[in-house]
Order: structure tokens, then sequence, then C-alpha cells
């Protein structure tokens, strides 16, 4: 299945791009977290996660719904988009 994962603001410059298309098996957004991580490095976790958890720091939306259900099943052509809760201004 295809996911396509958005970054805004500082998580943007992590990547080093606005816009990644990842091609899984089987997806939750915890497992989308993991495959970032094998991809980019450990910074964008650090960025994403803390102990684990969600940061309070980011805010996750699943096909432009907030979630912070990281176990929250994907299907095929969803999209995934983190970005920082303060984005604008």
């Amino acid at each position: 299945m295809i996911i396509t994962v958005s970054f805004l603001a500082q998580l943007r410059e992590i990547i080093g791009n606005n816009k990644v298309v990842l091609n899984m098996d089987s997806a939750t957004i915890s497992d989308v977290i993991a495959l970032l991580e094998i991809k980019y490095g450990s910074k964008i976790v650090n960025e994403i996660l803390e102990d684990g958890k969600l940061s309070e720091l980011v805010v996750v939306m699943h096909n432009g719904d907030i979630t912070y259900d990281l176990k929250e099943k994907l299907e095929d052509g969803d999209e995934v988009t983190f970005l920082p809760p303060a984005f604008g201004g």
C-alpha cells in the first residue's frame, strides 16, 4: 500500500522534503514512524515521540483529521501529516 507522509515547519527541515511516499505492506501510524526512523534517522522520531508516546509538540493528522492514536490503521492511499500544534502565525 502507498502512504503519503507530509511534514511542516522544523519536521520538514529534518526530512529535507515536505512530502514522502512510503510503500508498506500494512501500516499503523506507529509503523510509519518506525519506517521514518529507518529511512531518516532518530532525529525525526525524537521530534514526534516523547518517551514512546506522541509528543505534545506535534500534531498528527490522518486524512485531514487530528488523531492521537498511534495504532490507528492506515489504508492504501491514506495521507499522514506531522505538524507543530502552533503552526502559522
